[in-house]
């Protein structure tokens, strides 16, 4: 009998791949999902599954030559921007107050990466939870916009758990993977500034580097 031999790696991003749906932020449950990694699963495999050998090799994530383009990626909440209204996050654009400087910041680190790629990604459950129509946050996102004086394109997640399951919500890496697709950014080489753990998580995922607004802003 042949003996069998499971190649075992960790979870991350993989090659982006012609024929790759072009957006990837739809609900899974109602429009169905994008390709996403295997995951390996809770359990290590072992030769006493049935295979002969066990190879544990580390996650490389292999990009096409036309991956090369640099972005700049950025949270919203307590990261570009802070609420002044009665509720923890903006739920309408009066809310909305842009933290002074960042867009100093955000130019310099473009002109320093010689790139004119920003975008913004963002988790706006507040809709799912009935708290706000999607026109509501992206009017949020304009009025951001409008103080920032950038033109930043928002992906964002209307989407909660277990309500409705979904990559496009960091942390997992369906924004990202849009991004990345679209855009044929080269993720090593790209930033990701966020404010939480998630947005951490979500960088690593995706292949990004991070910065904590405290890091990146110099607060």
């Amino acid at each position: 009998m042949n003996g069998r031999q499971f190649v075992y790696f960790m979870q991350g991003l993989t090659k982006a791949y012609p024929g790759a749906p072009k957006k990837l932020f739809e609900n899974k449950k109602e429009k169905g999902t994008y390709p996403v990694p295997e995951h390996p699963g809770k359990q290590e495999p072992k030769p006493i599954h049935g295979f002969t050998t066990v190879v544990k090799k580390p996650f490389i994530r292999v990009w096409g030559p036309e991956y090369v383009n640099v972005a700049l990626i950025l949270d919203a909440d307590d990261t570009i921007r802070r609420c002044v209204g009665e509720q923890q996050w903006p739920e309408k654009p009066a809310d909305v107050q842009v933290i002074p400087g960042v867009k100093e910041k955000i130019e310099a680190w473009l002109k320093a990466n010689n790139t004119n790629l920003l975008f913004g990604a963002s988790n706006q459950s507040a809709v799912d939870k009935g708290r706000m129509t999607i026109a509501e946050v992206e009017a949020c996102f304009a009025e951001t916009n409008k103080q920032l004086g950038l033109d930043v394109p928002w992906l964002y997640s209307p989407w909660l758990p277990p309500k409705n399951i979904t990559y496009c919500r960091k942390p997992h890496c369906g924004m990202g993977a849009q991004l990345i697709y679209e855009h044929k950014l080269l993720p090593s080489k790209c930033l990701y500034v966020g404010d939480s753990t998630s947005d951490k998580t979500f960088a690593q995922r995706c292949g990004f580097q991070y910065q904590h607004p405290k890091e990146f802003f110099g607060w």
